[in-house]
């Protein structure tokens, strides 16, 4: 099934939301650099599912966003995915976390997991469905020049280089902070008007008996395959190319959108100006006027008195 939205800034199509259950699940997605496509793939799906979608966040993101909790988002931890799947929500989590985000603009679709399968234990201790999900043309969504430069110089590749062999309490802790940085600047972006489709698919199947290895490795190759699917086998970023697709009347009338705040004082302009000018002239100009005014006086009697 597919729907989709002709207006919004970037004409959403959702194709696959029908196939998520009633019952409680996993819903595992990948990340991308700006993190913007995060709460659009879960306000999305839950406009189209009716599900409520409570989703894992790292811990140290929450402490700066305390926000987050107000749209239903916790913690990330197995206990506190465990505890939600337990009273029936269908539960989001990136496994590539911050890693997978910053490996570089050229590697924007290909999942970066480490060995991570938390998600996998949780399933398998809680017997839930699990659901994949993509959000097609996420990282053209948006611009971020700082990360374009960095890009450019090759900065993600030679800081993982040096980062990686270190010991791993140290290797740790520089992750850390660079995660934040990371996360501080990726909302410096420009808005891209891309045409984005959310595939949904699933649920993965797995058996309670499988090892958590298994069932982790299942569940990336069969994301993996829908993100080459969905991309047509692209990797990397490539906003001419998606703008292109999106066609010229998609990208022209979003772009006024865009502008239209920037536009509004300027078209108002001739009109506020008299209403403008003329209280500043009379707070303004004609206090200074008078001052002037009273010098020049002051100083011709001044003259007229020593002439005299």
């Amino acid at each position: 099934v597919s729907t989709q939205s002709t207006w919004g800034f970037h004409s959403i199509t959702v194709t696959g939301a029908d196939k998520v259950g009633k019952g409680p699940g996993l819903l595992i997605g990948m990340h991308s650099t700006h993190n913007v496509d995060i709460i659009l793939n879960v306000v999305t799906q839950s406009q189209y599912t009716g599900r409520v979608i409570r989703g894992l966040v790292h811990r140290i993101v929450m402490k700066f966003n305390p926000y987050l909790k107000w749209i239903g988002w916790v913690p990330g931890s197995r206990a506190g995915a465990q505890g939600l799947i337990q009273e029936g929500f269908i539960t989001a989590c990136l496994p590539g976390g911050g890693r997978e985000a910053m490996q570089g603009h050229e590697n924007s679709y290909s999942l970066l997991w480490e060995g991570r399968h938390g998600f996998a234990r949780v399933a398998q201790r809680t017997s839930c469905n699990i659901y994949i999900s993509f959000l097609e043309n996420m990282e053209e969504m948006r611009f971020n020049p700082l990360f374009w430069i960095l890009n450019l110089l090759y900065i993600p590749h030679l800081f993982w280089k040096i980062v990686d062999p270190l010991p791993k309490p140290i290797r740790a802790k520089v992750r850390l902070l660079a995660m934040i940085v990371w996360f501080i600047f990726s909302f410096v972006t420009i808005p891209i008007p891309a045409k984005v489709i959310l595939h949904v698919d699933g649920p993965i199947p797995y058996l309670p008996s499988e090892s958590v290895e298994t069932i982790a490795t299942r569940c990336h190759d069969r994301l993996q395959e829908l993100v080459d699917k969905s991309q047509k086998g692209r990797r990397g970023r490539n906003i001419p190319r998606v703008l292109w697709e999106a066609g010229l009347w998609h990208v022209f009338s979003r772009l006024i959108v865009l502008l239209l705040p920037l536009l509004v004082p300027y078209l108002f302009l001739p009109i506020a100006f008299p209403f403008l000018v003329v209280p500043l002239y009379l707070v303004i100009v004609t206090p200074i006027l008078s001052a002037l005014q009273s010098l020049v006086t002051s100083h011709d009697d001044h003259k007229d008195d020593k002439s005299s």
